[in-house]
C-alpha cells in the first residue's frame, strides 16, 4: 500500500537534493580578502565603484552586502574554485534595499543591486581601495535602509546535500503530481497533502548559504513568471538574524533584518554559474 513516503521519494527523484554550503555569520570586522557581510570590499582602484544605473538609484553608490572568497571556502559543485564574488545593494531612504517591486522581469536588472566577480585576486593592497575611498557619506544613515546593522565574518560549515522544500515551486509541483500518480487521488495544492509541513524540517534553516534550495518568506517569484524559470541555483541567500540585545518592549533586536524579518535571495541559471557569468541574476526580497 503506497503512502506519503512513496510520494516524497518520487518528488525527490524529480527535484533531487543539491549541494549546499552553509555560512555562519560571526560578528566582527573581516579583512579585505575575507568572506564576510558588510565592511570594506576587496576592490581594485582601477575599477569603477558600483553605482545604480536608473531612476532614483542612478549614480548612487551601492553598499557591500556580501563578499565570498572561493579560494578560502570549501568547494561545492557548480561554484567557482577561485576568485571573489560580491553583491552590492542600494542604501537609500526607501527601505527597499535596491529591490524592484514593479515586475518580476525587472528583478534581473542590476540597477539597485550589483553582482561583481573578480576572477584573479590582486594581493598588492596598495592597488586596492581603502575605507577612505568608499563613498560612505552617500549611504543612508537610517539603519533600516540596509539589512546589516553590523559587520560579520562568514565561517563555512561542512558542505552538505539539501533536499528541496515546498518553498521551491518545482518541488511543490512535483509533490502534487507525485501524490496524484501514486495515491490515485487528485489534489490541487501541496498544502492539501497531509504531512507536507514536515518537509521543511528536512533541510535545517541557515541564516546564510550558497547552493541548495531557496527559502522564501512569501512565495517563489518564478512560479508565475516563465522568464524566471531558468534561474535554478541559489547564488546566495541571507535571512534575518536575531541579536542579543533586548528592546524596550521585551523582544529581541535584530542584527540582520530584511523589512519585517524577511529574506534576500539571489538566483542564477546553473549554466551561467558554471561559466562564472554573473550578468544574469534574480534578486528577490520578501518579508512577513
Amino acid at each position: 500500500m503506497p503512502d506519503i513516503n512513496d510520494v516524497i521519494k518520487k518528488a525527490d527523484s524529480l527535484v533531487p537534493p543539491l549541494p549546499i554550503l552553509r555560512l555562519r555569520p560571526v560578528a566582527g570586522k573581516g579583512g579585505i580578502f575575507d568572506s564576510k557581510l558588510g565592511g570594506t570590499p576587496y576592490f581594485p582602484k582601477s575599477m569603477e565603484y558600483p553605482r545604480g544605473t536608473d531612476g532614483s538609484y542612478k549614480d548612487k553608490p551601492l553598499r557591500l552586502l556580501v563578499q565570498l572568497n572561493f579560494e578560502k571556502l570549501p568547494h561545492i559543485e557548480d561554484f567557482p574554485r577561485q576568485g571573489i564574488l560580491q553583491i552590492f545593494l542600494a542604501c537609500e531612504n526607501d527601505c527597499l534595499y535596491g529591490f524592484d517591486f514593479n515586475s518580476a522581469d525587472e528583478q534581473t536588472d542590476q540597477n539597485g543591486f550589483r553582482v561583481i566577480y573578480h576572477k584573479d585576486i590582486i594581493t598588492d593592497t596598495s592597488l586596492l581601495i581603502s575605507d577612505d575611498d568608499i563613498p560612505c557619506d552617500s549611504f543612508s544613515s537610517d539603519e533600516y535602509d540596509f539589512p546589516l546593522k553590523k559587520e560579520f565574518i562568514l565561517c563555512a560549515e561542512e558542505p552538505d546535500k539539501c533536499p528541496a522544500t515546498p518553498d521551491d515551486y518545482r518541488f511543490s509541483n512535483a509533490l502534487v503530481s507525485s501524490y496524484s500518480e501514486i495515491m490515485g487521488q487528485e489534489v490541487s495544492n501541496y498544502w492539501n497533502i497531509d504531512g507536507y509541513d514536515t518537509l521543511y524540517d528536512r533541510c535545517p534553516e541557515s541564516v546564510a548559504f550558497i547552493g541548495g534550495y531557496p527559502r522564501f518568506t512569501q512565495s517563489d517569484p518564478r512560479e508565475d513568471c516563465p522568464s524566471l524559470e531558468g534561474f535554478d541555483r541559489v547564488l546566495f541567500e541571507l535571512g534575518s538574524l536575531q541579536g542579543e540585545e533586548i528592546t524596550s518592549w521585551g523582544g529581541h533586536d535584530f542584527d540582520i533584518i530584511w523589512g519585517d524579518v524577511g529574506t534576500g535571495v539571489f538566483l542564477i541559471p546553473a549554466e551561467k554559474l558554471m561559466a562564472c557569468d554573473f550578468s544574469e541574476v534574480v534578486y528577490n526580497y520578501d518579508c512577513g
